[in-house]
């Protein structure tokens, strides 16, 4: 999907199809206090019928009723010159407004712009557009930071895992939704959050495609040669293989892991980003590429999702390949246990002791409690 900002004055030199704007309940408000009842400013409730010089988009606030409530939408049809149709979409009130509101608009506003098979759509926050196609920007509290948000949320519904689909079904399942333009009186601003959103957006997608990956395809080797590669953002990646990790004790680590025909693999990432004397920060990820239960087998019907069960490492790799690609100014190490839980004649069994690093011993009472 490509995204785009401009300063725009004029509505007449936009040409996308469908225009999206979003309106808070203040905007709304502060305009039926000014104008009364009618869009002519007077008290004559010729409503939807009003041929007033006005706001197009003012006037679709009283023949549609539009409150700018949250997550509340209107089509207004095509009363804005250039376009096939326009859509009012709700922010609420302005004081409530927080990143996780606005990502999700901006999520459910692609998800229904691509439902409805839109290609491309231009999108404007609280402004008003004369009769002669004038935009006017009005000031909303925060409004740069609602606006990134917003485009944050609608990028990050583009997501989609099709990369094993046949050619066929990949065609079916693509996006329809292809081009955004965001306007705005402060574009220099929006551009720099776009760009490190973008990296952020990156980032998130990296770990969804780990997430989703199937575990014939990610299992401890092939997921720790992903961590190796990463080296090429700046970050330190050292592999550990299982007689390294048996050296230095990790007794129940290699327990879950003993019934796959898969070696098991601890890997450890460092980014270096401040001064040898800063502390690290450190994070710890859950890295069982498939979790069957071992010997305490799941039933199928909870065994389906169990190629995430190492979500927690995928969340701990992608944000330390984050930071390298932001260069972040702190020291972080990122851990991951790379192991895969299976039956077998090798697997650990009920009733097992076991050691761990720290010298606890363990009895394993269910192996799918690992």
């Amino acid at each position: 999907m490509q995204i785009n900002f401009k300063n725009i004055l004029n509505i007449n030199e936009v040409d996308t199809s469908t225009l999206v704007i979003f309106l808070t309940e203040e905007y709304i408000e502060n305009f039926l206090q000014e104008n009364g009842k009618c869009a002519c400013g007077n008290d004559c409730q010729c409503g939807e019928n009003c041929k007033c010089d006005k706001c197009p988009i003012q006037e679709s606030i009283y023949q549609y009723d539009f409150k700018g409530k949250f997550l509340e939408s209107t089509i207004v049809g095509s009363n804005v010159k250039n376009f096939n149709k326009v859509i009012l979409f709700g922010l609420g009130k302005e004081e409530k407004i927080d990143k996780i509101k606005a990502e999700e608009l901006g999520y459910k506003v692609f998800k229904y712009l691509n439902s409805n098979k839109i290609k491309e759509a231009s999108f404007l926050l609280n402004t008003t557009i004369e009769k002669d196609g004038t935009i006017i920007y009005n000031k909303v509290q925060n409004i740069n930071n609602i606006y990134s948000d917003l485009f944050f949320g609608f990028s990050m519904a583009e997501y989609k895992f099709n990369k094993y689909f046949t050619e066929d079904k990949l065609k079916a399942k693509q996006n329809i939704f292809k081009t955004a333009l965001f306007f705005s009186d402060n574009v220099e601003d929006l551009e720099k959050t776009y760009k490190n959103n973008e990296i952020i957006k990156e980032n998130v997608f990296f770990c969804r495609d780990l997430i989703n990956e199937p575990s014939n395809t990610l299992y401890p080797e092939s997921y720790a040669k992903i961590c190796k590669d990463l080296e090429e953002f700046g970050l330190k990646v050292e592999i550990l293989k299982e007689k390294e990790m048996q050296k230095l004790g990790m007794g129940s680590l290699l327990a879950v892991g003993q019934g796959s025909d898969n070696e098991s693999h601890f890997v450890v990432i460092k980014w270096e980003g401040a001064s040898s004397d800063k502390k690290p920060l450190a994070f710890v990820g859950k890295g069982i590429t498939f979790d069957s239960g071992g010997l305490s087998l799941k039933p199928s019907s909870s065994m389906d999702t169990m190629k995430c069960d190492m979500s927690g490492s995928a969340v701990v790799v992608s944000l330390m390949r984050l930071l390298a690609q932001r260069k972040a100014k702190v020291n972080a190490i990122g851990v991951v246990a790379l192991v895969e839980n299976m039956p077998s004649g090798k697997a650990i069994k009920i009733g097992d002791i076991v050691k761990s690093m720290s010298g606890q011993t363990i009895e394993v009472l269910n192996t799918d409690a690992e």
